[in-house]
């Protein structure tokens, strides 16, 4: 299933996501095509059902990001990104089995808007 990158959130950069049920969970995100352009994402079709994924632009694929204080620093959890279904609004956080993905890339150290594969 493919998704084109880009179609979800234009020029932001980064989004904040914090839990309705405890307010001191919260994270924040990143559209992780925006940083790395070979960043590729293949989502088992037993993963894609248990989202309900019908179509590829129901999908949206993000990564969380640690600042550790200075944003300049900040690093992104590629080998674990965050899968939503934008039309049902379900989601999940998947291990890609991609020896390539690190758990704490450098977000400023990449190439431009990239493909994703979902």
């Amino acid at each position: 299933m493919r998704v084109n990158p880009g179609r979800c959130f234009g020029k932001l950069a980064v989004l904040f996501l914090q839990s309705t049920a405890s307010a001191e969970l919260s994270f924040f995100l990143v559209d992780p095509f925006t940083f790395f352009a070979d960043y590729d994402v293949k989502l088992e079709e037993s993963m894609a059902a248990r989202l309900e994924l019908e179509d590829p632009s129901e999908a949206i694929v993000l990564t969380t990001i640690t600042t550790g204080g200075d944003m300049k620093d900040a690093t992104t959890n590629l080998k674990a990104p965050i899968i939503i279904n934008n039309t049902k609004r379900l989601g999940m956080q998947i291990v890609l089995d991609n020896k390539n993905c690190g758990i704490k890339q450098p977000l400023f150290h990449s190439g431009a808007a990239g493909k994703r594969q979902v």
